[in-house]
């Protein structure tokens, strides 16, 4: 081992002290004397404590110190700490006590990886005369382990937290590029005869935009935290949409089964938190099968004649909507099936899991009042059976404003967007239909116009995410104006974020975005026709 100039002069320089010598040996005698209590209470301990004197040699240490070493205590006193903890011949390059006295006063802090993986943060502290003169030195180790598996794992949660946030912007931007091919698509077909051979090309761009606006509502549904946004929910439609995207995304050698009842009930849930429960299942089940295999989803009315209501047995008595996800993967042991419900765990190795999948879902659950229960076996495979109680007489609930003939009107609009594509679309739209429009670029333009004119004014519609004064401020500023003010606000966030973006309904109808234009010129015309 090559051994700098620098360290032989130093250690040469300790060997040497005399007076360091006296110091050891007042160490000793106060060592020797103390009681056999303080001992006994030191050996109690979990931490590796140490006391070693000013050439490193150790005078004395607690038994976990000796078990880390596999040693009798009587086979670790005399020993040098570099020699026993570090297999050196001489102290190590970075100790602190090698430096002068005026630097030897603070503690010293060292984290170090053992071969077995466990991680230990080891704390020297020097024991200084009353001239502050250094007589010797404390040793302690504590295992910090889980410490650092739980910071490693709160890294990832703010990491996933920030890649959301970066997420829902870039979707922002997109839904408003979607929004306008959406518009002028629709507005195309309104100008043509059905047998027009340019038709057929037109439903292809809106079929791909709908594909598109899909993805970008999965980056939205990702990067929110919201509130339950609880309506009649088809949850086989919500299957269709789930397994078209999970066509695009999982491997082709794992086959999708689909087994709907044709005629079920609808639940009383939030699409979004709905979308994720079904991905976070799904993809659970992917994982089970990395060599392939077969994914299969059901849904089935469901009627439970008894059961005690909690997370390990079957649901209360009554009516509920079963969702089954199963796979033919490599199933789980008895052990591993008790945990992963649990935060933070996960099977996968480190950097493919963040042990957070299951943990949502089963939140989601429990937010719609619902139960969720788990079947494995090794290499028989899984399946997550999910009971929601459902709503009887409503069968296959669709959008009815996306569907019904949108109907025009003569009144005034103020028209709020800072995208120019789709505040010229909108404008042409509601033009079309016969409304007067007053378009306004931001928050600011408008309550300028709104404070000139607002008696002309029937109703605004206001996009929510604006740079500036932005749409909740906006219409907090309209609504001191005039309370009475109709709005409607367009946004590709849900009307009930993080950040209540419904202003406790203070706006009188929301449309997300994008939209078709038809389910726009509904909600306008609902808006405008209720009576106060």
């Amino acid at each position: 081992m090559n051994i700098s100039p620098r360290q032989t002069e130093l250690w040469e320089r300790l060997v040497g002290m005399e007076r360091a010598l006296v110091d050891q040996k007042r160490l000793q005698a106060v060592l020797i004397h103390s009681s056999g209590q303080k001992e006994a209470i030191l050996d109690a301990l979990e931490e590796r404590i140490t006391y070693q004197d000013t050439r490193f040699r150790i005078l004395w240490a607690n038994r976990e110190a000796c078990r880390s070493v596999n040693r009798r205590r009587d086979q670790v006193v005399g020993r040098y700490c570099f020699d026993l903890w570090e297999g050196c011949a001489t102290p190590c390059e970075c100790c602190p006590f090698l430096c002068e006295e005026d630097d030897q006063k603070g503690a010293w802090v060292r984290e170090k990886t053992e071969p077995d993986g466990r991680t230990w943060e080891t704390r020297s502290i020097p024991i200084l005369d009353p001239d502050g003169r250094m007589i010797g030195i404390v040793g302690v180790g504590r295992d910090v382990t889980e410490v650092k598996r739980l910071e490693s794992q709160l890294m990832r949660a703010q990491k996933m937290e920030a890649m959301g946030t970066l997420a829902g912007g870039i979707a922002h931007d997109f839904n408003n590029m979607l929004q306008a091919v959406h518009g002028y698509t629709e507005l195309l077909l309104y100008r043509k005869s059905s047998e027009d051979p340019d038709c057929h090309a037109i439903r292809q761009i809106q079929k791909a935009a709908s594909s598109a606006s899909e993805l970008t509502e999965q980056l939205l549904n990702y990067s929110r935290k919201v509130k339950s946004d609880l309506r009649p929910l088809d949850f086989n439609r919500e299957t269709r949409k789930i397994i078209r995207i999970l066509k695009r995304t999982i491997p082709k050698m794992v086959a999708i089964e689909l087994d709907s009842e044709k005629r079920l009930n609808a639940v009383n849930a939030d699409p979004a938190q709905m979308e994720q429960l079904l991905l976070n299942l799904a993809l659970n089940s992917r994982d089970a099968m990395p060599d392939g295999g077969t994914l299969r989803i059901e849904t089935r009315n469901a009627h439970v004649a008894g059961g005690r209501g909690d997370e390990d047995s079957t649901p209360p008595p009554g009516d509920y909507v079963l969702i089954r996800v199963s796979d033919t993967g490599q199933g789980m042991a008895p052990e591993v099936q008790e945990l992963i419900f649990e935060p933070f765990f996960t099977t996968k190795e480190e950097g493919k899991g963040t042990g957070l999948g299951l943990a949502m879902a089963r939140e989601v659950v429990k937010n719609h009042k619902g139960y969720i229960r788990c079947w494995s076996k090794a290499g028989e495979g899984t399946a997550f059976e999910v009971y929601l109680p459902s709503l009887q007489g409503m069968v296959g609930v669709e959008d009815p404003a996306a569907t019904e003939m949108p109907m025009g009107g003569d009144e005034t609009i103020l028209l709020v967007d800072d995208d120019p594509n789709v505040r010229e679309l909108e404008q042409e739209a509601l033009a079309r239909f016969g409304y007067r429009v007053i378009p306004a670029e931001n928050g600011e333009q408008a309550l300028e116009i709104y404070r000139e004119s607002g008696q002309e004014v029937d109703l605004v519609i206001l996009d929510l995410i604006m740079p500036g004064m932005g749409g909740k401020k906006c219409l907090e500023s309209i609504l001191e104006v005039q309370p009475s003010a109709k709005v409607v606000i367009a946004s590709g966030y849900s009307a009930c974020g993080a950040d209540d973006h419904s202003l406790n309904g203070m706006a009188k109808g929301f449309v997300r975005k994008p939209h078709n234009m038809a389910s726009m010129l509904n909600t306008v015309r609902c808006v405008l026709d209720d009576a106060e």
